[in-house]
């Protein structure tokens, strides 16, 4: 992934402390991550932000986690460098990877070491770069990945891209360059900040060769604070307030302490997996068993693959379609695809329908048909009501040639449409959930259980900010929504004990008799929750034990065989898999996997033994492994 002048970005900010209100600005802004600090200085144990990571996740926000290695004194330029030439860099990357354990990040996350001022630009041919090699060296033997967030005068070929770095693994740099004027255009209305794309990184009239650098995912371009001047107007304060005055729960603007933020951009949604910015999705045919469709979506493109009958993937294969190929032009700062989810469905034999949002909100489809594949066209599937950041996408086909398709929208409201020969405009087949709202990061499960009912979950949050009191998980619930012909859609919440967490996901599978199934993880990633439906009640039961020394960062279900398997992968990078048959789970088992540990994977049956588990790794290539359902009734992996 090597940024481009017009490569598709992702707005966040910077603050240095948790707010509670970080909420409401991922419900309103258009704003995708925020810089979360594992510690201010090489002496803090912990920080505001340290018992907010799954909060972070839960609510949908990506993150970067920051360890600060000194700060740098306004009268003393070099401080930094002198600092770091004096100290272990190998005791501080310990201590960093040790800070990020305690947070709760999951294993391949990445950890980037914040350099406030120049001080690398000799590569670890002194004892700066020497620390900052040994720092890297110590988070990577933790098993994170490294990074550094530095001035952009350091991302040259003799400092942070020199071989010193490069011949270990690759250092993720996140640059800052910031200009002696404002850059943003922050609207404090719609609390929008328009997205940089890399040919605007770069301070004027300096060298930019930097930003197009491979190990660059992203900068921090601008601040949001008092006293900083618009270019073509140096004598007027183009920021006039000292902070982001963000309302309150009720949106009303308040006082408060001043909140400056740094402005960044990234090409990733998640700069802690920067490398796996990707969606997978699969679909069986809609005719021709054990063959499945591959989608792959990335921030610059679609690629689509298969898994034929025997078992055989084909290598993913682009599109080369843009946005605007498949629906309406994009403002130039929107061009891309959003990367966050997709879905792939197949509605006859034959037959493959994708879906996916675009980073204007516009949610797009391409086809393909004996007549036609992938046509081009200018129409989106929402005209007027445009899905929100990072919105998750199922679709399902419960008989030939009918699609129903589930999205959020920016009001966070679940929307169904759908499409048949006999009714193909998109935009007037459309149905809103009243309630309950999405939270941010969940995603959603749905099933075509017979040619006459629908099934659909997903976690839901009713966005209200943590009470000073405790009690904040409660707000966490799971909605199960069922449609069957002749009855509109009926909507049931459970709580969940200590709350639903929304990152991992909700599974949810029917199994040979009929029986839907349910599996969420608690928000303290302490124990899952198995919703069985019994009739028309849903009944909790405990779910398999959680991984050793680990929690799920992923789950699915599948049914295999008169059995069903929940299949994830684990914060120390594992796949671990569980099956529930004999009305009981087996014990939860694991083994070393290349998935990504901050990105979904997806199932797909082969034959009445075999599933093969789809995802990507940390650098983003698509991967399959496979369980195998033994004489036995255990589950084997290979």
């Amino acid at each position: 992934m090597v940024a481009t002048p017009d490569d598709p970005v992702y707005p966040g900010l910077d603050i240095n402390a948790w707010d509670d209100r970080m909420v409401w600005l991922w419900q309103h802004s258009n704003l995708r991550f925020c810089g979360f600090y594992l510690a201010h200085g090489p002496g803090e144990s912990h920080t505001s932000w340290t018992t907010h990571w799954w909060d972070m996740c839960d609510l949908g926000w990506g993150r970067f986690a920051l360890w600060v290695s000194f700060s740098s004194v306004s009268d003393q330029p070099g401080a930094v460098a002198r600092a770091m030439a004096n100290a272990d860099g190998a005791r501080h990357g310990a201590k960093a990877a040790g800070l990020a354990a305690a947070a709760r990040m999951e294993k391949g996350a990445t950890i980037y070491l914040d350099i406030e001022e120049p001080a690398v630009s000799r590569g670890a041919r002194d004892k700066a770069g020497r620390y900052v090699l040994d720092w890297m060296t110590a988070v990577r033997a933790a098993g994170y990945r490294a990074g550094a967030y530095l001035s952009y005068l350091d991302v040259t070929a003799n400092g942070l891209l020199s071989t010193d770095f490069r011949s270990l693994n690759t250092p993720e740099l996140f640059p800052f360059a910031v200009a002696g004027h404002t850059r943003s255009d922050f609207d404090r209305d719609s609390f929008t900040l328009p997205p940089a794309p890399p040919h605007r990184w770069p301070v004027p009239n300096t060298d930019a060769a930097w930003a197009g650098a491979a190990e660059v995912v992203g900068c921090q371009y601008d601040w949001y604070r008092a006293g900083r001047t618009d270019a073509a107007k140096p004598k007027e304060r183009a920021v006039p307030q000292e902070s982001i005055d963000w309302p309150d729960a009720d949106g009303k603007r308040i006082k408060g302490p001043a909140r400056s933020a740094d402005w960044d951009a990234s090409i990733a949604f998640d700069p802690t997996h920067p490398r796996a910015a990707a969606a997978v999705a699969v679909g069986e045919d809609g005719g021709v068993s054990d063959r499945i469709y591959l989608c792959i979506v990335r921030s610059g493109g679609l690629e689509t693959g298969e898994r034929d009958r025997t078992g055989t993937v084909a290598a993913p294969v682009s599109l080369n379609l843009a946005p605007a190929d498949i629906g309406p032009k994009p403002a130039p700062e929107l061009t891309g695809f959003d990367a966050a989810n997709a879905a792939i469905v197949s509605r006859r034999a034959g037959h493959q329908d994708l879906f996916v949002a675009g980073l204007d909100g516009f949610v797009r489809t391409s086809w393909v048909t004996p007549r036609e594949k992938h046509p081009k066209h200018p129409w989106p599937l929402n005209p007027t009501a445009l899905a929100r950041k990072g919105t998750a996408l199922a679709a399902v086909s419960r008989f030939t040639d009918r699609i129903d398709l589930f999205y959020v929208d920016r009001t966070h409201h679940l929307v169904q449409q759908w499409w048949h020969p006999t009714e193909q405009r998109w935009d007037r087949q459309r149905r809103l959930f009243a309630a309950p709202l999405a939270a941010g990061g969940t995603n959603i499960a749905a099933l075509a259980t017979t040619p006459e009912r629908l099934d659909v979950g997903w976690v839901t949050f009713d966005y209200t900010l943590p009470p000073k009191s405790g009690g904040w998980n409660k707000h966490w619930r799971v909605a199960l929504a069922m449609w069957t012909a002749g009855t509109d859609w009926r909507v049931t919440t459970l709580d969940i004990p200590d709350g639903a967490a929304a990152a991992s996901g909700l599974a949810m599978t029917v199994d040979d008799a009929g029986t839907l199934h349910c599996v969420v993880q608690n928000r303290t990633r302490t124990g899952l929750t198995h919703a069985v439906q019994v009739e028309s009640d849903w009944e909790l039961r405990s779910g398999p034990a959680p991984p050793p020394k680990a929690w799920w960062t992923t789950l699915r279900l599948i049914p295999i065989h008169q059995a069903v398997a929940l299949v994830g992968v684990t914060s120390e990078g594992e796949l671990a898999w569980s099956s529930w048959a004999d009305n009981r789970w087996s014990d939860t088992r694991t083994a070393p996997a290349p998935f990504s540990t901050g990105r979904p994977v997806e199932l797909a049956l082969r034959g009445s033994h075999y599933v093969d588990v789809f995802g990507v790794t940390s650098d983003g290539a698509l991967v399959r492994r496979t369980l195998t359902l033994l004489a036995d009734g255990s589950i084997g992996y290979h």
